[in-house]
């Protein structure tokens, strides 16, 4: 019983003496916001990157719509003016009757052919100016050509109001007929239109990189996403229920009784949280019992020995009782000894006179 009981104190725990209070950055509730809050944090990364891979993926065909599909758009419309320009002119040219209609066709066409060299070379000059080369290009080649169906213009009106044609004249409109073709001009447009759509190409290349990239961050992000919240899911399910578990053991070992097992258990829980506190609430629990029984052991074995005494008192008055009943039962003995001789005595005289008085009383009648 000693020895145990220094057992059981060596092994007593420390209880903490801060009563009820809980040091805030110990306590499971905020362990667990703080893990939501990294899960959420994470969560939302994710969320903010695929919006902002998705926005780049949005952003890169919204720039190959303003950009490379418009200049293309440009370049064709300039080169459709430009075989309009030529059809007019020849028609105005070759083919008599409708001087009027060719000739507002033809201003038509010069109109539009400008309008959509304007618009190519604004659109060049804010998104693609390693291409002003090609823009100069166009433009030189472009007035050189309107310029040429002008001239033949010119000449066919006053071939018209002449009466005759002079070798000269003629061989001036076979000279700016020669040069009136569109073959370099279709060659810089087509060059250009080329050059756009391999602009188109590799755009659309950034644009499938970009797509490809958002969804291999996607993945990896839910990925990590999983993992982190697997890890949370298990650090905190050990954190919470291995101490349960070892309290769980703890009030086992109180209700069976043994204390030093209990004690080791209740060891591993010492912490500065919820659980310690309920850990350092059953501690207080088993000391008080413990030290309950220890006293209850106590009283048990003072009354045990008040009991023995009381006993051994009650045997010696016992053995007193047995010689006083003894010394009783002789005195007895003595006593009806002490009669029977008396009476005997006493018979031993009266018996001659018995038989005097009974002689004297037959004389006497």
């Amino acid at each position: 019983m000693g020895e145990s009981g220094k057992q059981q104190e060596v092994l007593r725990l420390q209880i903490n003496s801060n009563g009820s209070k809980i040091p805030f950055h110990s306590r499971i509730g905020t362990k667990l916001i703080v893990g939501f809050f990294i899960i959420a944090t994470i969560t939302g990364s994710v969320g903010y990157l695929s919006l902002y891979y998705s926005q780049t993926v949005a952003d890169k065909f919204h720039e190959l719509v303003l950009q490379s599909l418009p200049t293309m758009e440009s370049l064709k419309e300039i080169k459709v003016a430009a075989l309009n320009i030529e059809t007019a002119t020849n028609e105005y040219v070759f083919i008599p009757g409708n001087g009027n209609k060719y000739l507002q066709e033809i201003n038509e066409q010069k109109s539009k052919f400008n309008n959509n060299l304007n618009k190519y070379e604004s659109l060049i000059d804010k998104y693609f100016p390693y291409e002003k080369g090609t823009g100069d290009a166009i433009r030189n080649i472009g007035v050189q050509f309107i310029s040429n169906a002008d001239k033949l213009v010119k000449l066919k009106q006053a071939m018209s109001s002449s009466d005759t044609f002079t070798p000269t004249m003629v061989q001036h409109f076979l000279s700016i007929k020669n040069e009136f073709e569109p073959d370099e001009l279709f060659e810089v447009i087509d060059g250009a239109i080329s050059n756009d759509r391999s602009e188109i190409v590799n755009k659309a290349i950034t644009v499938n990189k970009a797509i490809s990239n958002t969804s291999w961050v996607t993945i990896f992000s839910i990925i990590i996403s999983v993992i982190v919240a697997i890890s949370f899911g298990l650090y905190f399910s050990r954190y919470i229920s291995n101490p349960i578990s070892n309290l769980k053991d703890a009030a086992t070992q109180i209700g069976i009784g043994d204390y030093v097992a209990a004690c080791k258990f209740l060891s591993k829980t010492q912490r500065g949280d919820e659980i310690g506190k309920l850990s350092s609430g059953i501690e207080k629990m088993r000391q008080s019992i413990e030290s309950m029984k220890m006293n209850l052991d106590k009283l048990v074995e003072q009354r045990t020995k008040e009991v023995e005494t009381k006993n051994a008192k009650l045997l010696e008055r016992e053995k007193d009782l047995e010689k006083v009943n003894q010394e009783l039962v002789n005195t007895e003995l003595a006593k009806e000894e002490f009669i029977s001789m008396v009476s005997h005595e006493l018979k031993t005289p009266l018996t001659p006179l018995k038989c005097m008085l009974k002689c004297f009383s037959s004389q006497k009648d």
